[in-house]
Protein backbone atom coordinates (compact mmCIF):
# COMPACT_ATOMS: atom_id res chain seq x y z
CA UNK A 1 0.00 0.00 0.00
CA UNK A 2 2.54 2.61 0.74
CA UNK A 3 4.72 1.73 -2.80
CA UNK A 4 1.54 2.71 -4.86
CA UNK A 5 1.06 5.41 -2.78
CA UNK A 6 4.30 6.78 -3.01
CA UNK A 7 4.45 5.76 -6.56
CA UNK A 8 1.05 7.99 -7.28
CA UNK A 9 2.43 10.57 -5.66
CA UNK A 10 5.96 10.17 -7.80
CA UNK A 11 3.74 10.16 -10.80
CA UNK A 12 1.66 12.91 -10.16
CA UNK A 13 5.19 15.14 -9.30
CA UNK A 14 6.43 14.10 -12.68
CA UNK A 15 2.88 15.17 -14.16
CA UNK A 16 3.47 18.55 -12.31
CA UNK A 17 6.95 19.23 -13.52
CA UNK A 18 6.29 18.03 -17.41
CA UNK A 19 3.76 20.56 -17.12
CA UNK A 20 5.52 23.13 -15.73
CA UNK A 21 8.52 22.80 -18.13
CA UNK A 22 5.66 22.63 -21.19
CA UNK A 23 4.43 25.88 -20.27
CA UNK A 24 8.09 27.38 -19.70
CA UNK A 25 8.72 25.90 -23.02
CA UNK A 26 5.73 27.57 -24.39
CA UNK A 27 6.31 30.96 -23.28
CA UNK A 28 10.29 30.86 -24.05
CA UNK A 29 8.82 30.32 -27.82
CA UNK A 30 6.26 33.02 -27.82
CA UNK A 31 9.05 35.82 -25.96
CA UNK A 32 11.35 34.51 -29.06
CA UNK A 33 9.08 35.13 -31.48
CA UNK A 34 7.93 38.77 -30.09
CA UNK A 35 11.74 39.52 -29.75
CA UNK A 36 12.17 38.51 -33.59
CA UNK A 37 9.29 39.97 -34.47
CA UNK A 38 10.38 43.44 -32.82
CA UNK A 39 13.90 43.10 -34.19
CA UNK A 40 12.36 42.72 -37.70
CA UNK A 41 10.09 45.64 -36.80
CA UNK A 42 13.27 47.84 -35.35
CA UNK A 43 14.49 48.27 -38.72
CA UNK A 44 11.19 50.61 -39.77
CA UNK A 45 12.68 52.89 -37.08
CA UNK A 46 15.89 53.40 -37.80
CA UNK A 47 18.82 55.09 -40.34
CA UNK A 48 21.94 53.60 -40.38
CA UNK A 49 24.92 55.38 -41.57
CA UNK A 50 25.44 55.91 -45.45
CA UNK A 51 27.75 53.15 -46.10
CA UNK A 52 25.36 50.29 -44.27
CA UNK A 53 22.77 51.33 -46.62
CA UNK A 54 23.24 50.11 -49.68
CA UNK A 55 19.93 48.56 -50.99
CA UNK A 56 21.82 46.26 -52.77
CA UNK A 57 23.52 44.73 -50.41
CA UNK A 58 21.56 42.05 -47.73
CA UNK A 59 20.84 43.62 -44.34
CA UNK A 60 22.39 41.04 -41.52
CA UNK A 61 21.58 40.64 -38.40
CA UNK A 62 23.89 38.60 -36.55
CA UNK A 63 22.83 36.48 -33.33
CA UNK A 64 26.30 36.46 -30.37
CA UNK A 65 25.14 32.79 -28.48
CA UNK A 66 22.42 30.19 -28.48
CA UNK A 67 18.96 31.67 -28.86
CA UNK A 68 15.69 30.54 -30.03
CA UNK A 69 15.26 33.72 -31.60
CA UNK A 70 17.76 32.71 -34.63
CA UNK A 71 15.20 30.37 -35.89
CA UNK A 72 12.14 33.50 -35.84
CA UNK A 73 14.70 35.83 -37.45
CA UNK A 74 15.03 33.39 -39.98
CA UNK A 75 10.96 32.60 -40.56
CA UNK A 76 11.21 36.24 -40.92
CA UNK A 77 14.02 36.33 -43.52
CA UNK A 78 12.62 33.38 -45.44
CA UNK A 79 9.06 35.96 -46.46
CA UNK A 80 9.66 39.94 -45.59
CA UNK A 81 12.58 42.42 -46.62
CA UNK A 82 13.77 45.46 -44.87
CA UNK A 83 12.08 48.44 -46.37
CA UNK A 84 10.56 45.97 -49.05
CA UNK A 85 14.04 45.89 -50.89
CA UNK A 86 16.63 44.16 -48.72
CA UNK A 87 17.09 40.20 -48.24
CA UNK A 88 17.76 39.66 -44.90
CA UNK A 89 21.05 37.50 -44.05
CA UNK A 90 20.86 35.95 -40.23
CA UNK A 91 24.53 34.79 -39.17
CA UNK A 92 25.09 32.54 -35.84
CA UNK A 93 28.50 33.86 -33.98
CA UNK A 94 29.76 31.88 -30.96
CA UNK A 95 32.82 33.95 -29.96
CA UNK A 96 32.73 38.04 -29.41
CA UNK A 97 35.82 37.49 -31.60
CA UNK A 98 34.03 35.94 -34.83
CA UNK A 99 31.40 39.21 -34.58
CA UNK A 100 31.77 40.62 -38.19
CA UNK A 101 30.06 44.06 -39.38
CA UNK A 102 25.83 43.47 -39.06
CA UNK A 103 23.19 46.33 -38.87
CA UNK A 104 21.75 44.48 -35.89
CA UNK A 105 23.76 42.05 -33.44
CA UNK A 106 21.28 40.46 -30.89
CA UNK A 107 23.03 39.06 -27.99
CA UNK A 108 21.31 35.95 -26.36
CA UNK A 109 20.71 36.13 -22.78
CA UNK A 110 23.16 33.58 -22.67
CA UNK A 111 25.83 35.52 -23.99
CA UNK A 112 24.75 38.93 -22.43
CA UNK A 113 28.37 38.31 -19.85
CA UNK A 114 30.36 39.29 -23.48
CA UNK A 115 27.83 42.38 -23.83
CA UNK A 116 30.90 45.03 -23.01
CA UNK A 117 33.65 43.16 -25.04
CA UNK A 118 30.86 43.08 -28.17
CA UNK A 119 30.18 46.36 -27.79
CA UNK A 120 33.68 47.36 -27.89
CA UNK A 121 34.10 45.07 -31.00
CA UNK A 122 31.64 46.66 -32.85
CA UNK A 123 31.91 50.41 -31.17
CA UNK A 124 31.52 53.23 -33.65
CA UNK A 125 30.72 50.82 -36.76
CA UNK A 126 27.09 51.69 -37.28
CA UNK A 127 26.06 48.02 -35.39
CA UNK A 128 22.39 48.20 -33.20
CA UNK A 129 22.91 45.97 -30.26
CA UNK A 130 20.62 44.06 -28.92
CA UNK A 131 20.22 42.65 -25.89
CA UNK A 132 17.74 41.08 -22.75
CA UNK A 133 18.34 41.17 -19.46
CA UNK A 134 18.66 43.19 -16.22
CA UNK A 135 20.25 46.79 -17.16
CA UNK A 136 22.07 45.96 -20.12
CA UNK A 137 21.19 49.12 -22.23
CA UNK A 138 23.34 50.94 -19.19
CA UNK A 139 26.00 48.63 -19.99
CA UNK A 140 26.32 48.96 -23.09
CA UNK A 141 23.43 48.32 -25.53
CA UNK A 142 21.43 50.03 -27.75
CA UNK A 143 18.37 48.86 -27.24
CA UNK A 144 17.49 45.86 -24.14
CA UNK A 145 14.33 43.84 -23.87
CA UNK A 146 12.81 44.26 -20.26
CA UNK A 147 9.28 42.77 -18.51
CA UNK A 148 7.84 45.49 -16.58
CA UNK A 149 4.98 43.45 -14.67
CA UNK A 150 3.40 41.56 -17.34
CA UNK A 151 4.09 43.20 -20.78
CA UNK A 152 7.16 42.80 -22.72
CA UNK A 153 9.05 46.70 -22.86
CA UNK A 154 12.42 47.42 -24.91
CA UNK A 155 14.93 49.84 -23.43
CA UNK A 156 16.84 52.38 -25.68
CA UNK A 157 19.88 54.14 -25.13
CA UNK A 158 20.12 57.03 -26.83
CA UNK A 159 23.74 57.95 -26.65
CA UNK A 160 24.76 54.32 -27.58
CA UNK A 161 22.75 54.70 -30.68
CA UNK A 162 24.78 58.36 -31.52
CA UNK A 163 27.85 56.81 -31.07
CA UNK A 164 26.96 53.95 -33.80
CA UNK A 165 25.55 56.50 -36.14
CA UNK A 166 22.35 55.37 -36.22
CA UNK A 167 19.43 58.21 -36.87
CA UNK A 168 15.95 56.70 -34.68
CA UNK A 169 12.59 58.13 -36.10
CA UNK A 170 11.25 60.46 -33.11
CA UNK A 171 7.89 58.39 -32.98
CA UNK A 172 10.30 55.03 -31.80
CA UNK A 173 11.02 57.09 -28.87
CA UNK A 174 7.60 57.07 -27.34
CA UNK A 175 7.77 53.70 -27.84
CA UNK A 176 11.01 53.00 -25.79
CA UNK A 177 11.79 53.35 -21.85
CA UNK A 178 14.79 55.43 -22.23
CA UNK A 179 17.94 54.92 -20.68
CA UNK A 180 21.49 56.71 -20.07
Amino acid sequence: MKTKLHNKSLLTALLVCGAILLSVNKVSAQDAKFRAIYIFNFTKYMKWPDDMEKMSDPFKIGILGDSPVKMELMKIAAVRKVKGVRNIEIKQYNTVEELERCHIIYISKNASPKLIAAAKRVDRKGVLTVTHGPDLARKGSCINFVTVGTNQKFELNQARLKRQGIMVVNTFLDLAILVE
